[in-house]
């Protein structure tokens, strides 16, 4: 039983007993001082504890929708290419994170800790000028880039290396052309 419905209770009861011995029925039944913003209080009360607990229920909730909607990165053995096609090891290797039009928009780009770079973006940021020497040491593994958390990004120089065989020729290929490749998608 709610508090103001014991409080009701309890007056009818002094009603009843008090009309038996002469008194007003009214006089008993009226709040007395201070009761009704007892009354108030526990109601305002127990209005604020059901939003409270209406707002964390639906934080969990969105909190738990957030984190099942994430996709997951899926890591798979890279396909072999064409060393001398830029375009090809492109939409082959980069596209999936970056983009097939490179603006960091790619299908698993969602799954990762920080957006992939908008490589069309890159001569823009470096004062007009293409940061050739940067993105062949970003593909090799030479410099971490902090959007790259725990390395999201995989190490293309060791791929390249294990796709030719060890072959340091055709790697200085691969990364050259799609290094090219890169730089033909600047916006201007």
């Amino acid at each position: 039983m709610r508090e103001n419905e014991r409080v009701a209770a309890k007056r009818r009861k002094i009603a009843a007993h008090g009309a038996s011995r002469g008194y007003r029925l009214e006089d008993a039944t009226q709040p007395r001082r201070g009761e009704r913003e007892e009354v108030i209080q526990e109601a305002s009360m127990e209005i604020r504890s059901s939003i409270y607990l209406v707002v964390l229920l639906l934080t969990a909730s969105l909190t738990s929708a957030a984190q099942q909607s994430k996709p997951a990165v899926k890591h798979e053995t890279a396909p072999i290419t064409s060393p001398s096609s830029g375009k090809e090891m492109f939409l082959s290797y980069c596209a999936s994170c970056h983009g097939k039009d490179a603006k960091g928009d790619g299908p698993a780009a969602g799954a990762l800790k920080q957006l992939p770079a908008d490589l069309t973006q890159l001569a823009k940021l470096n004062g007009g000028k293409f940061p050739s020497d940067k993105v062949t040491s970003v593909l090799r593994g030479q410099t971490k880039l902090m959007a790259h958390g725990d390395q999201d990004m995989p190490v293309w120089g060791r791929v390249f290396w294990h796709m030719s065989q060890g072959h340091e020729e055709q790697v200085q290929m691969r990364i050259a052309n799609l290094n090219k490749y890169i730089e033909s998608l600047q916006e201007k």
